[in-house]
C-alpha cells in the first residue's frame, strides 16, 4: 500500500501521531515523488496530525565496521533527514545498530554506531529535525546488555546539540532492560516510545498484550515520569493485513485503559 494511502486507513482509528515507515518496496525516500510528499502534506494539514520519520533499515545496519556499507546508510538517512524537514515532521528515528557478527570487538561496533550518528547531528540540526536514537538489536548481536549500557551509551552521543531517544519497549525486554529503572534513568532523554508486545524470544511487533512483556507497569511509569510531551506509538506487525485496524483499535484501548 502506498504511504499516503496507508496513512487514510490510519487516520480512520482518530489518531494524531504517525510515524511513517520509509523502506522498500512503498516509501523509500530515494523514491518517493513530489505527488506523494504534497498528499502527505495535505492530510497532515486536514486531519491536524503530526508525523515521525523512520528511515530504511532492511539490510541496513548503522554500526557497521564496513565504512563503504556506513557511507550509503548515511545517505539513506540524510535523505531522511530531508523528507522530515518537508514534513515538518517532530521527529526522525536513528537505529543504534548491532554487532554483524557476535564475535565482533562490541566497543568497536559502539564507536562505530556512535560516529554514524555523529555524522547526522549537523544536517539535522541545520534543518531543525530532531534525532530520536532507538535501542535496537537484541540477543547476541545487541550493543546493550542492559539499560545501564543504552544510558552510557546515549551520554557518549552529547554534543553541542540535545540527545532524545526513542525507547522501544520491545526490543528493550528482549536485550534485558529492567523496564522500570530504564525509564527512571533515560526519562530526560526520552522523547519517544516504541510500545508493541513480545513472547520474550523474538521481536514480534504483536499487539499489546498479546506477549509477556509487563506493560502495564511500564506504561503506568512512563506517565508518571517521563515528560507529557513524550510521544508513544503503537508498533505492531501489520500482518494479517486484514486484522490491523482491529489489533490498532485494541492496542490503544490498552493504553488508554491504563
Amino acid at each position: 500500500m502506498p504511504i499516503d494511502k496507508a496513512v487514510e486507513f490510519i487516520i480512520s482509528l482518530d489518531v494524531t501521531i504517525i510515524e511513517l515507515f520509509m523502506d522498500v518496496p512503498y516509501a523509500h525516500p530515494y523514491n518517493l515523488n513530489k505527488k506523494i510528499i504534497n498528499n502527505l502534506n495535505k492530510l497532515k494539514d486536514m486531519y491536524n496530525i503530526s508525523y515521525f520519520i523512520h528511515p530504511p533499515c532492511y539490510d541496513l545496519n548503522p554500526a557497521t565496521l564496513n565504512k563503504s556499507l556506513q557511507k550509503e546508510i548515511i545517505t539513506q538517512y540524510v535523505y531522511s533527514i530531508k523528507l522530515a524537514e518537508e514534513l515538518e515532521a517532530r521527529g526522525m528515528v536513528v537505529h543504534s545498530g548491532h554487532l554483524s557478527l557476535p564475535e565482533a570487538n562490541r566497543e568497536e561496533v559502539i564507536n562505530s554506531s556512535i560516529n554514524f550518528i555523529k555524522n547526522l547531528t549537523e544536517e539535522a540540526y541545520k534543518r531543525g529535525v530532531k534525532l530520536l536514537i532507538e535501542n535496537t538489536g537484541y540477543g547476541i548481536n545487541s550493543l546493550f546488555k542492559n539499560h545501564l549500557d543504552f544510558f552510557e551509551y546515549l551520554k557518549r552521543l552529547e554534543t553541542d546539540h540535545p540527545i532524545y531517544s526513542v525507547l522501544d519497549v520491545g526490543h528493550a525486554y528482549l536485550q534485558g532492560f529492567d523496564l522500570i529503572e530504564a525509564v527512571k534513568s533515560l526519562k530526560k532523554m526520552i522523547a519517544h516510545v516504541h510500545l508493541h508486545d513480545n513472547k520474550g524470544i523474538a521481536d514480534e511487533h504483536l499487539p499489546l498484550g498479546k506477549g509477556v512483556i509487563p506493560l502495564v507497569p511500564f506504561i503506568k511509569t512512563l506517565k508518571k515520569e517521563v515528560n507529557p510531551a513524550t510521544t508513544m506509538i503503537i508498533e505492531i506487525a501489520p500482518n494479517p493485513v486484514e486484522k490491523v485496524l482491529k489489533n490498532l483499535k485494541n492496542s490503544i484501548r490498552f493504553v488508554k485503559d491504563i
